[in-house]
């Protein structure tokens, strides 16, 4: 057998370990699904992961007891995201793509002159629906809805409801084009 082959079949071993690691510690993991290194679940009991999904290198899903993170099947995160979630709920419907380095915040501090802002927060879950792709280094803010078949391209900051059928583009991400077969 290769050194190839060995190591890949170590790797195996690894992230087969890290789900049950998760596992034991009460996360809910459907089979197929993974972790790969560095990934980081805060309250392992409050996250859901799909059949053949996955949260690549250096994830970090920092939601706190009283919130929950959903991952549908066959979705995944590209190393890098991170997740704030904190009581509220974060759920990404199935065969949803996101890149690496995005950000999804379900809490944000909110400026204000007659506060401190560290102190002041925003929160409100985010959903992402079905065959969604998100590229590289975007922003999720508190209460975004982002609907079935969408687009969101790379660098975008994304706030309040998505359409289905569309490409988002830029900071605010707005609409930019139909997607094909999508609405006219």
């Amino acid at each position: 057998m290769s050194l190839d082959r060995v190591l890949q079949r170590w790797g195996y071993a690894k992230r087969r370990l890290r789900v049950t690691l998760a596992r034991w510690r009460g996360a809910r993991i459907a089979t197929g699904a993974g972790l790969d290194q560095g990934v980081r679940l805060l309250t392992p009991s409050a996250c859901t992961l799909g059949a053949g999904s996955m949260l690549y290198q250096q994830v970090q899903v920092m939601v706190t007891p009283g919130g929950q993170f959903q991952l549908g099947a066959r979705s995944h995160l590209a190393p890098w995201g991170y997740l704030l979630i904190e009581d509220q709920c974060l759920q990404i419907g199935e065969q949803v793509a996101i890149g690496p380095f995005c950000s999804v915040f379900c809490v944000s501090n909110v400026p204000t002159l007659t506060q401190a802002m560290a102190t002041v927060k925003h929160k409100a879950g985010v959903t992402i629906g079905n065959n969604v792709f998100i590229g590289s280094q975007c922003v999720i803010l508190p209460g975004t809805l982002i609907e079935d078949d969408v687009c969101v391209a790379a660098n975008s900051v994304v706030q309040g409801r998505l359409e289905r059928g569309w490409l988002y583009a830029g900071s605010p991400a707005v609409k930019k084009k139909p997607l094909a077969g999508g609405p006219a």
